[in-house]
This record gives C-alpha cells, structure tokens and sequence, in this order.
C-alpha cells in the first residue's frame, strides 16, 4: 500500500513580528492509518503585554485523534523549542522516549529541575503540571554521537550538529527512501563554545525539508557579522573598564552569556577580577565551560576561569558598592520583564556614566524595547527619559517602577542563526523537492519565499498560510 507524509505545524505566528512556537508533527500513513507519528520540538513562545510575561503555545488538540505519539525529538534547549514540552507526556505511547543530545539533555535537567523546586511559580503560568515535568525528565534519552540511529525500528534517523548552540542538532529521518529534514535553529558561522554547522552528508540530503529557519529572512538591513560585533561589544568594554564606568550587557542566559565571557577574557579584559556572569547564566557557563556535556567536536570548551559567577544578592550588592569599573553579564537577553537584569538596571539606567547593552533581537512589548524607545526619543528630543516597568517582586506583589535614562545604550547583533543571505543560500544548495518555510515572522516566511519563488524547489509551503502538507511517497 502507498504510503503518505502528513505533515502538521502546531504553532503559528499571530502578528507580522512573532515567530512561532516551533513544533512538528509528522504522521507516517498507510491507507487512512497512521503507522508512526513522531514530534519535532514543542516550544512556547514568551510574548509581553503591559509588562507581563505570556506564554503562547502549540495547539496540541490534533493529539486528541487518540493516536499515541512514538517519539519526540527535541533539537536544543531553547524555550520557543522546549518550553511546552512536558504538556506531550499525556499523549506519549507508553515506551516513547524524548531524544535528545547530551548538552541539550544537561540544559534540560537543569532547567525542570530549578522549576520543580522553585517555591512560587516562576514566569508566566505553564502549560504543564509538575508530575508532568518529572514525567519528561524520566523520558529523555540522550543521543551521545553524530550520525546514523535507528531511534526506534526501521526508521533511520541522521542526527547531525546545527551549529546554533551547544547541543543543537538537526534530525534527517530516511522514511521510504525519501530523506525528511528537520533543521531546528542553524547557524553556519562559528561561535565560542560552538563551531558552526558543517555541511550534510550528499546522502542524506533532504528531499523534504519538512521544519525550516527562516528567523533573520526578513533582517535585510544588517550586514554586519558576529565576530565584527564581537570586537565592537569588547571595545566598549575596555573604554568603559579603563575609564571607571559600569556595562551591564542583557544577554540570553544559554550559550549567548558564557560566550561573550569568553571574548572578553580572551581579550585579556577579565585579568583583574572585573567581568561578572550572573543569574541562570552563571549556571549555564559554568555547565559547558569543560568538555563533561559535549556530544561531538562541534562543541568547544569556555575558557572562563578568570570571570566571577555571582551566586547571591550580597555578591551583587558588594560589586554596587565596589569602586572602579565593571562588566556585568545577566540575562534577560530582551531586558525583561523578568530575571536578574531587571534588578541591575535599576543601578544601571540612571548612571550616566554606565553602558547598557543589548546583543540580539529584542521583541516589541518587552522592557528591552521599552528602553531601546526612550535612547530613541531622547536622541531626537536631547531631553532624559524616564522608563516605567511593571515589575513582580519577591513575593509575587506587581509594582510600578520609573528609571530616568541617563546612562549609554547600545545594541549588538550576537546571535546564532544565520542572516537572510545565507538562509536563502542554504535552500538553494539543499535544493529539496518541497520546503516548508517556517519559524520566522510573517514578514520573513513571505521575504524568503519570494526569494525561492523562481528557485528548483518544485513546492513552496509557509507554515503561517498552511500549517498541514501532505506528501505521497
């Protein structure tokens, strides 16, 4: 009997900036029965509305069919990858594993564990229980090797490196002599910690590019790479440290923190004790500063043994009061609301002669964008700004925050996916018979497709437009 690819996008974008909640179903069908159903990723994308954080999450009633899931495959440990994940336990067949890699597996544990023994709920409300996240830490199963695994019988799968943090991979599933790709977040340019994405093997090119990054297919504008805003991020931060001033750089606290603590020590800017990691990001620097959580010889050690990891409010307080100058790295990447950043910005914003930094994108909605508005608005006006955040204390109570802006603001592009041109090229040297455009923001899904239109690839699919393809095999 013939057999068909059903292929489903649970997440979608709702506005021409968001990107989706990355999560693939793919059914394997004979007939009108499902032989296999596997899911790629199940994430949870984290909006912002007056100052609070939401989640928006998959739409994961297709599982109500009562059709068990065989397998999860989880490319890396990103929240708009994983963060909806333990919701899938329920719908799980009863031998189903979660696979994952060895780093991505270390980063996984950590963050359900914190979660399981937090003594409030932390961030917005998930979309899961707490048995059901202990459920998904007893379901992982760590993948230890690039190359070829038969995850489950006879079915093929090549695991490979995607170049976009440490333990990030892309799945090439060989289903009836028909190779479908699933790219999670890629990045061909090499990072600390994390060499980019080698080329795939010529025989598992994809005839099926089923799971795409088109992140940065609308970033036309920026033209500038990672290491050249590398050396311009360390060269503000000598000026700063040799003159006295304070830099607080927002950063994503998984990857994107210890390796800009790494640039800068290795640049000689942590030899006397004044580059500081805190929040998750200590943690996260500290677990993949060695080789114990590497899977492949994409991943490289973090040199940053001469950087502090801040432990404790004490610790913050005494570096307040420090003389001299500083380099704090915290997480939010986006500035909040949320996380430790938010608790340095208040010594931070008012300091004229401080430096506040952003490294990547930085979402409308969210306190990043907030302070990015009011640098703008004072740079046409000439005249100080105050910022006003909503703001959830210790204790759960919100409250009203106002900062004047009085200290620099500067914004860096540091990220780990690659830019509109090399998203582009990376499809026409692919050159799959169907490619589904996906996690990107409306504008990039249509940017990129434009640019493919007259390309080989025989089916165009944009996930926001059609979030269902069948394939006959």
């Amino acid at each position: 009997m013939a057999k068909r690819l059903r292929l489903h996008r649970l997440g979608r974008p709702t506005g021409s900036t968001d990107i989706e909640p990355s999560c693939g179903v793919l059914d394997v069908l004979a007939g009108a029965t499902i032989e296999r159903r596997l899911v790629i990723d199940c994430g949870a994308a984290i909006g912002h509305t007056s100052g609070q954080e939401r989640l928006r999450t998959p739409d994961l009633s297709l599982f109500q069919d009562g059709r068990p899931i065989d397998a999860v495959l989880l490319t890396h440990a990103h929240h708009d990858h994983m963060g909806s994940l333990p919701a899938l336990t329920p719908f799980l067949a009863p031998n189903a594993a979660i696979y994952m890699t060895k780093p991505t597996a270390a980063a996984l544990r950590h963050m359900f564990r914190i979660e399981l023994g937090a003594a409030r709920p932390l961030g917005a409300p998930k979309p899961y229980t707490k048995d059901q996240a202990r459920e998904t830490l007893r379901r992982i199963a760590e993948i230890d090797r690039v190359g070829s695994h038969e995850l489950f019988p006879g079915l093929p799968v090549w695991v490979h490196p995607a170049g976009h943090i440490s333990g990030a991979c892309s799945f090439t599933l060989s289903i009836d002599g028909h190779r479908v790709h699933y790219t999670g977040d890629r990045c061909d340019h090499d990072q600390p910690g994390i060499l980019g994405c080698p080329r795939l093997p010529d025989e598992w090119r994809p005839d099926i590019v089923a799971g795409s990054d088109c992140t940065y297919g609308h970033d036309t504008a920026v033209t500038s790479d990672w290491r050249s805003e590398m050396d311009r991020t360390a060269e503000i931060c000598r000026q700063a440290l040799e003159d006295g001033r304070r830099v607080l750089i927002y950063t994503f606290a998984l990857h994107r923190a210890g390796a800009i603590a790494h640039e800068l020590q290795r640049l000689g800017l942590a030899r006397d004790g004044e580059v500081f990691i805190d929040g998750s990001a200590a943690d996260y620097a500290q677990m993949f500063a060695g080789k114990r959580h590497h899977w492949c010889d994409r991943d490289q050690p973090l040199a940053i043994d001469q950087v502090n990891l801040i432990r404790d409010r004490r610790q913050r307080q005494a570096i307040v009061g420090s003389p001299g100058g500083h380099v704090i790295i915290a997480p939010p990447g986006m500035g909040g609301p949320g996380g430790i950043g938010c608790w340095w910005r208040r010594e931070f914003l008012p300091d004229p002669d401080a430096v506040v930094a952003f490294t990547g994108y930085v979402a409308s909605g969210t306190d990043g964008q907030l302070i990015l508005e009011a640098a703008a608005e004072r740079e046409a006006s000439g005249q100080v700004q105050r910022v006003v955040f909503q703001e959830t204390d210790r204790q759960g109570k919100r409250q009203r925050v106002s900062l004047a802006l009085r200290c620099r603001i500067e914004h860096f592009r540091l990220g780990g996916h690659n830019d509109r041109q090399r998203t582009i090229q990376w499809f026409l040297d692919v050159m799959p018979e169907t490619a589904v455009l996906s996690h990107g923001c409306v504008s990039a899904l249509a940017d990129v497709e434009a640019e493919l239109a007259g390309s080989a690839i025989k089916r165009l699919v944009r996930s926001d437009l059609q979030s269902v393809v069948e394939i006959d095999l």
